[in-house]
């Protein structure tokens, strides 16, 4: 099966994106990797990705 002409390549950098959170409050990936936890900037982000309703 042929890959997508606009799939990511490994090691490429993640287009930055923005998605409500739980509580319907916006959230992007630029944020997620410079705000600080613990005092020390996050190295990655892992994102999970949940299909159906419940």
């Amino acid at each position: 099966m042929p890959a997508p002409a606009a799939a990511l390549r490994v090691g490429a950098k993640t287009p930055d994106f923005t998605l409500a959170d739980s509580d319907n409050k916006a959230v992007s990936l630029a944020g997620l990797l410079t705000e600080p936890i613990c005092g020390a900037a996050p190295k990655g982000v892992l994102l999970v990705f949940y299909r159906g309703y419940w």
